[in-house]
């Protein structure tokens, strides 16, 4: 996806990502300088938010999907709301017609006794991921 962006918005990106690996490693690590991190986090994901304007409905979906699980994952103490889960489980279902629907719901059985996102996301993810590589080219 770097590729799709011009030079510029690449440039951009990877300054903020070495500010924020700078910022990650600072041994201080006070709330300001937190503030600094998340800011360069919240440009690199509205500049990927807009690249993805440039690929198909099947891959900016996934995408999607894949930003939204990265975030239960890194962000998100409990796992998702019922009501989260079930949308999120719907919009996997309809990436394509060659999702198994059945796969995806074993999944989410899987999961279903996780409480915290990091353990919840990541096997949905791989879920996502298999289907995706089964799908024909």
């Amino acid at each position: 996806m770097f590729q799709l962006l011009d030079e510029a918005d690449r440039a951009v990106i990877a300054q903020s990502l070495a500010k924020i690996r700078t910022g990650c490693n600072k041994k201080s690590k006070d709330r300001k300088s937190w503030d600094h991190v998340e800011d360069h986090a919240k440009r690199i994901a509205t500049r990927v938010r807009a690249a993805t304007t440039f690929l198909d409905v099947v891959e900016g979906n996934a995408l999607g999907i894949g930003m939204s699980l990265g975030t239960i994952s890194n962000r998100s103490d409990d796992k998702p709301a019922k009501a989260a889960r079930d949308e999120l489980r719907g919009r996997i279902e309809a990436l394509s017609p060659g999702i198994d629907s059945g796969a995806v719901a074993a999944a989410f059985r899987k999961v279903q006794a996780q409480r915290w996102g990091y353990q919840w996301a990541p096997p949905v993810y791989h879920c996502v991921e298999r289907q995706l590589r089964s799908l024909p080219a």
